[in-house]
Parts: C-alpha cells; sequence; structure tokens
C-alpha cells in the first residue's frame, strides 16, 4: 500500500506538470466521454455506444471521465497510468495469497508484485524523441490489459473458494474488456477456458463430486451459466450497436492491414526488439523465459517420470494462450506490441505465483532474500525518478520508462492561434498535415480539446495522407483547398538538394519528405505564407489558384506512383 501511494503521488505530481492535451488515439477517449456526459447532461438519454467516435467504446469512459466530463485533461492522464498499476498489483495479489501455503510466502508475493508494478508499459507518459515509447498516457491498452488479469484472477480464486460472488464479479470484469477494446472478443472465451481448467485442476473428478458436494454443484452451475450469458449478451449488445458495426468493423480491419503494409518489409525482429525493452523491460524479460523454460523442463521431467501434476496442466493452459496471442499479434493485429499486453499480463498472473510458490520452498532463505532486493530495486529507481524535478535520461533508458511531462508548449500555442483564426473567420478551418507523430498531433488535439470546451465555436479539420482507410498518399484536391498546411521544414541544405533532386518517388515516406522539402522553399509565388515556425512550420494558403498549379509542376518534376497519377492529375482550380 505504501508503494502505490508513493507511485500514486509521482504519478500525480508528473501528470499535473503536462501541458499538452492527450494526442490521437487517447484523445478520441476523451472525446467519447466529453460528448456522452454533454447527452446526458442536456437530458438526452442517448446510447454511449453510439456516440462519436463510435469506434471508441463507452467502457474507455472509466479512465477519461467517470464521474462526468472533467476539463482538466490531467486526471485522465493520470487515471490512465495509475489505474492499470492498481488494478494489476490487486489481481495478482488475490490469486497469489490464494495459494500461499508456506509460512512467509506472503512475502514472497510481496516482492513479486512490487516486481511486476515496475513493468515499463506502465511508465510511458509523453511522447518524446529521446525515447521509443511504443505509445504514450491516455491511452487504454494496459488498462484493458490489468481488467484481463484481474478477471482471471478473480475467477480462478472463485473456483478455490467456490464463491458465486468473485465469480460474479470475475465476470463482470471479463466482460468489461470489451467495453474497453475489441480485443475482449478473444479474451472472454479465454477466460471460460481458464475458469473451466481451474476448475478439473482443484476439483478433480468433478462430476463424480457433484452427487456429494451441493456448494460445489450449484457454484459450478450457477458460474458457468453466468459467465456465458453475461459474455454473450455483452457481445450482442456490441454487435447491436454502432461500436462493432459493420462500418467500423471494417475501418478497424484496413487500419490494421495499412499498419501491417507500412511495416511488411521491416524484419519481425527489429519491430519487436525495438518495443521489448519498453514494454517489459529486457531485465524482465529474460528473467520471464529462463523462468518459463525452466518450468516447462520441470514439467517435461515428471511427465516423462508419470508423475505429473493437475497444476502443470494450469501453466500450459496459460502459456498456450500466450502463444495464442503472438501468433493473433504477428499475423492480425499488427506491429505494435501494445496488442499483446492482455495476453502478457494474464500469463504472469496466472503463472508468477506458482513459480514465488516453488521459489520459498526450494530456494535458500539468504538467496531469496538477495533476489528479492533485486526484484525490487527497479520499482525503487522509479519511485525515485518520479520523485526528481528532472528525471535521468540515462536511468530512464536503462529501465525503459518514459516519465516526460510539460513539453510541446510551441505546439499548443500553434493550435491556439489556429483556433483563434476559425473564430475570428467565424467558420472551421481546414489543415492539411504532413506528419502523424507527436508534434503535429499536439496542434490537433488542441484544436479538439478547445472545441470540447466550446463546442459552439469554430474549430479546425485536419486532413493527412493517412486516413487509416486509403492507401497512403497526398491527394491534390484535400491538399490545395486547404486553409493551412503544417509539416515538418527540411532544415538540412544537402538533404533538401538530394530530395527535389530526386526523380522517382514510390513510397509514402519518399513521397512525404518530397512534400516537405518543396514546401521549404515554398513562397507567395506558390501561394503560401509562412504564419508560425518552431520545429514546425504552419503556412497559410493565401491563392488556392496558384498553389495548384504549383501542385501541378511539382508533379512533372518526378515519376511517382501510378495511383499517385490517378487521383491527381486533375486540377482543382
Amino acid at each position: 500500500m505504501l508503494c502505490l501511494l508513493l507511485l500514486g503521488i509521482g504519478i500525480h505530481q508528473k501528470t499535473n506538470r503536462a501541458i499538452a492535451p492527450p494526442i490521437y488515439d487517447a484523445m478520441h477517449y476523451y472525446t467519447k466521454g466529453a460528448r456522452v456526459w454533454t447527452e446526458w447532461g442536456m437530458g438526452r438519454l442517448v446510447n454511449p455506444f453510439n456516440v462519436g467516435p463510435t469506434i471508441r467504446p463507452p467502457g474507455t469512459m472509466l479512465l477519461s471521465s467517470p464521474l462526468g466530463f472533467s476539463r482538466n485533461f490531467r486526471a485522465f492522464l493520470f487515471r490512465s497510468i495509475y489505474y492499470p498499476i492498481v488494478l494489476f498489483v490487486v489481481g495478482f495479489w488475490l490469486l497469489a495469497e490464494s495459494r500461499a501455503y508456506q509460512p512467509g510466502q506472503s512475502w514472497t508475493n510481496l516482492t513479486g508484485a512490487l516486481m511486476l508494478a515496475s513493468l515499463p508499459m506502465f511508465y510511458q507518459f509523453e511522447r518524446n524523441p529521446a525515447f521509443t515509447s511504443p505509445y504514450d498516457w491516455g491511452y487504454v491498452d494496459c488498462f484493458v490489459a490489468a481488467l484481463a488479469a484481474l478477471a482471471t484472477a478473480l475467477l480462478l480464486v472463485s473456483v478455490r473458494r467456490c464463491s458465486i460472488r468473485l465469480a460474479t464479479v470475475g465476470s463482470l470484469v471479463g466482460a468489461l474488456t470489451l467495453l474497453v477494446k475489441p480485443v475482449g472478443l478473444l479474451l472472454m472465451p479465454l477466460f471460460y477456458f481458464f475458469w473451466i481448467t481451474e476448475l478439473l485442476i482443484i476439483h478433480g473428478q468433478i462430476f463424480a463430486r457433484w452427487r456429494e458436494d451441493k456448494l460445489l454443484r450449484n457454484y459450478s452451475i450457477w458460474s458457468a451459466t453466468l459467465l456465458a450469458v453475461l459474455f454473450f449478451l455483452t457481445a450482442v449488445v456490441c454487435f447491436k450497436s454502432e461500436y462493432l458495426s459493420q462500418q467500423n468493423i471494417t475501418m478497424q480491419n484496413n487500419a490494421l492491414k495499412i499498419l501491417r503494409d507500412m511495416f511488411k518489409n521491416v524484419p519481425l525482429w527489429s519491430l519487436v526488439a525495438s518495443q521489448v525493452h519498453t514494454s517489459f523491460g529486457w531485465h524482465w524479460f529474460y528473467m520471464s523465459v529462463a523462468a518459463t523454460l525452466l518450468s516447462l523442463g520441470t514439467i517435461a521431467f515428471r511427465v516423462l517420470r508419470r508423475h505429473a501434476r493437475r497444476e502443470d496442466f494450469r501453466f500450459l493452459a496459460v502459456l498456450a494462450t500466450l502463444c495464442l496471442g503472438i501468433v493473433w499479434w504477428i499475423w492480425f493485429a499488427g506491429p505494435q506490441m501494445r496488442y499483446m499486453y492482455p495476453f502478457v499480463l494474464t500469463f504472469l498472473v496466472v503463472a508468477l505465483p506458482d513459480i514465488l510458490g516453488k521459489a520459498a520452498v526450494h530456494v535458500p532463505k539468504w538467496s531469496r532474500r538477495t533476489l528479492a532486493a533485486l526484484c525490487m530495486a527497479p520499482l525503487a529507481v522509479v519511485i525515485a525518478l518520479l520523485f526528481a524535478e528532472t528525471p535521468s535520461i540515462q536511468w530512464q533508458h536503462i529501465l525503459g520508462v518514459n516519465l516526460s511531462s510539460g513539453h510541446f508548449r510551441e505546439e499548443v500555442e500553434m493550435g491556439n492561434l489556429l483556433v483563434q483564426e476559425a473564430q475570428s473567420q467565424a467558420r472551421n478551418l481546414n489543415i492539411y498535415v504532413l506528419g502523424t507523430d507527436e508534434r503535429p498531433g499536439v496542434v490537433e488535439a488542441q484544436g479538439i480539446y478547445r472545441n470540447l470546451l466550446k463546442p459552439e465555436a469554430p474549430t479546425l479539420q485536419l486532413q493527412r495522407p493517412i486516413d487509416w482507410i486509403r492507401p497512403i498518399m497526398v491527394r491534390r484536391k484535400e491538399f490545395v483547398p486547404s486553409d493551412f498546411l503544417l509539416f515538418y521544414p527540411v532544415r538540412d541544405s544537402n538533404r533538401l538538394r538530394a530530395l527535389l533532386a530526386r526523380q522517382v518517388v514510390n513510397d509514402p515516406t519518399t513521397e512525404m519528405d518530397v512534400f516537405s522539402a518543396w514546401l521549404t522553399l515554398a513562397s507567395e509565388d506558390q501561394g503560401l505564407r509562412v504564419v508560425s515556425e518552431s520545429v514546425l512550420r504552419l503556412v497559410k494558403v493565401v491563392d488556392h489558384v496558384k498553389l495548384d498549379q504549383a501542385f501541378g509542376k511539382l508533379m512533372a518534376q518526378h515519376r511517382w506512383q501510378d495511383l499517385f497519377y490517378a487521383e491527381n492529375n486533375e486540377s482543382v482550380f
């Protein structure tokens, strides 16, 4: 409790320093809560599933706006970081303590809880080019993963205690995963599988015991029915709503296909290696792999000697689901490791208590104390970094965490400038953006945030070459009519000349770079005027006809993909 309290205080301090609102997916979750509460506040009892953005389910509101819309987005950022840690640790503790048979094992379980609380995936704060974070605060991947682990723990403990109440809570938490992310469709059958496996492990010849044990019989029937009905009804409600409508499913599939295509030529290990450390930490990754292989070897040895234990099937079952998650992630979900988190945390919450229990028996006392100190050291360092005014970059890299906060002031001001321009012109402004990283994301998010505070006021409408529906490409009919263009100017003169001299432009990345180089030298002769510049450059389109003509001249200077010509041959003006 003391460690969780210290973590909460440290995380709260960091989130309070935030200047920029949540960006991209995280802003979608924040927007979802704002719009639902606005509708309810006006007396319109709308279905939260059908309030835009409909691709985000209402379960995300537990993080973004659990008690109503708050203008303070920092509270949302805090909850997105802190709640998953607490839920995961609680789930692990419940399950580990239910299997504690040895004197003093609670201390071993405490070590495991603190070790898990230090996983780097929980401490990815504000995006920063100095770190290769797989995501940033405000995302719900750790939240759904922690819910999955908690649901599994509650269901397994309910089997041991034959508790319908715990099974009910576990079922509700398991169903909630689908109301947070679509991966819940895959997780709910796994929860059922874990429950059945544990039932057979704990109670053995269950059908023979039904006649003698009324408590077990009632528990088994009611829990099995509850899980099936609740999971089925949750899925039906989601499919009957806009959330899992055919349109949204198609859009999600298109987005995943585009994401996979973006990295199809990149070796899998290159993608994985850059994310392992910031998700799990190489130190925990190697330790987990070693413990898993040792457990598998022990089980294989017992099987060969025909001394297999029923508890062995628990480990094999959760390992099989982890492998299933890996296959799903590689072949269907895309290259972002955050999609794997529910399977990893579920594996850890089930497997680690048994591993710790064996360690408490077979490892000498002095060795256990040494190992415990080493296992708790990462969390101690994380807590120290959270309370540091300027956390050490080196130590953050060592642990795989990113505790950045309080950046992007210039981008926030640029977003405010555009909002003020929209209000002065009394109309929505169209902004075309070349760039998908954090800085353009902050400009966009600031516009969305200001619109949430004042919905009736004019706002920004951003377009990009990538919309996760169509092939990635600059489209003339969207680019030329824009009011403003936002991009990274190419400041290296050698690179600028090389890009402008490039003859063949045959991939989206090169296309973006060539356009950025061209815009870097653009002036009023091309119908453009610079209005703001920091790391990004914001230019105003003062003459759409000139810009359209300049676009055509740029096309003539390079050889593009056939699809590019098909989309952009015709003039707009």
